[in-house]
């Protein structure tokens, strides 16, 4: 729900905007009426605006589960990991999109799995095409 808050390529429930990371916010989030009436967003809502950081749907600990999910197969199989596609999308603001890109870049990294960052050149982006500049927040939360 924070990484693709406001996607116009995604469902109505996803257009909530205003979700910040990592959860629960300072002040509760009001959903858009479409995420109220799915079950899953509806739980996820009600988490997210009332739940710490160890149970909250928009916080680190839920990161660190599909990590902790990703690290049992390695472990399972001996089969390494590679973390194929992260980002946030511009309707975040743009320091939880900065937190939210260092902490998963830090996790992977810290578990040996190789990265890469899912630059669309438009919502998703991290690097300017047009102007061959990067977005310095979110090169910073990849690169140092």
């Amino acid at each position: 729900m924070f990484t693709h808050q406001g996607a116009s390529f995604m469902g109505p429930e996803y257009q909530t905007v205003g979700i910040v990371f990592p959860g629960p916010p300072a002040h509760p989030v009001r959903p858009v009426p479409a995420a109220r009436n799915i079950d899953w967003v509806r739980d996820w809502f009600d988490a997210y605006n009332s739940k710490g950081p160890d149970g909250n749907p928009g916080g680190p600990r839920a990161i660190l589960d599909y990590f902790d999910r990703a690290q049992r197969f390695v472990e399972r199989t001996g089969v390494r990991v590679y973390l194929g596609e992260f980002s946030a999308i511009d309707r975040a603001d743009m320091v939880s999109r900065e937190r939210y890109t260092r902490f998963v870049r830090e996790e992977a990294e810290r578990r040996g799995y190789g990265w890469a960052y899912w630059d669309d050149g438009g919502s998703m982006k991290a690097f300017d095409f047009k102007s061959g500049q990067w977005i310095t927040p979110l090169a910073d939360a990849l690169l140092h």
